[in-house]
């Protein structure tokens, strides 16, 4: 893992807000921490659906989906044909 370090300084404004900008692309949420000598940290948080959320909690499914991922970056995949036969009207 590559660690970037970027500095910036930031103003608040008249209400204390201070605003990330660029920073904050693709990013819902931070955690933000203060130390004692009062330095903020903010910890980048990507919030899921909850209809999603079984799978961050099943360590098997997410290393199987990780592991397809993987695969088909690097060309080890193959088609299995249409399946659109199987849907149903309510499915997404």
């Amino acid at each position: 893992m590559t660690v970037h370090t970027q500095i910036k300084i930031l103003h608040p404004d008249a209400k204390g807000r201070v605003t990330l900008g660029a920073i904050a692309k693709g990013i819902s949420s931070y955690r933000m921490t203060q130390d004692g000598q009062g330095r903020l940290v903010l910890e980048p948080f990507v919030e899921i659906p909850e209809r999603e959320r079984w799978l961050y909690n099943n360590r098997e499914a997410l290393a199987s989906v990780k592991q397809g991922i993987a695969d088909a970056e690097a060309g080890r995949l193959h088609s299995l044909g249409d399946f659109s036969q199987y849907l149903k009207d309510d499915d997404e």
